[in-house]
């Protein structure tokens, strides 16, 4: 049975473009706001991974990181910042919170498929 992917992120291309480049080994679910994703999440869906942006309207990737990781319904599912934030205090503010990885964009889709596969079979 293939895992369970959710990608997050409030610009259509880039759902679009993660999606056909994950969905010939995933199940993927795409969703344009972090608020969206958490009432998807509470009925019931429960994704493998989370892909989120940083940047988003509305509730932003931290507060979503937040939620997600104070979660006892959710903290254990890995996330994948995907996001052009360049600091490094960018970065380790979503280490800090939990964060499995980040990785800036333009992104190489054969790393973030490694990525992916490494946090799944954790």
């Amino acid at each position: 049975m293939k895992k369970k992917i959710l990608i997050i992120d409030d610009d259509k291309s880039m759902r679009m473009l993660l999606s056909h480049v994950l969905e010939h080994n995933y199940v993927v679910y795409s969703i344009k706001s972090a608020k969206e994703a958490i009432g998807w999440m509470h009925q019931g869906n429960l994704p493998d991974l989370i892909i989120t942006d940083a940047n988003m309207p509305e509730m932003d990737g931290i507060d979503f990181v937040d939620y997600i990781k104070g979660s006892l319904l959710f903290s254990r599912i890995p996330i994948i910042i995907l996001s052009s934030l360049e600091k490094s205090s960018d970065r380790l503010q979503f280490y800090n919170r939990g964060v499995d990885q980040f990785i800036g964009k333009p992104f190489d889709p054969s790393e973030l498929e490694s990525r992916i596969s490494y946090l799944l079979a954790s």
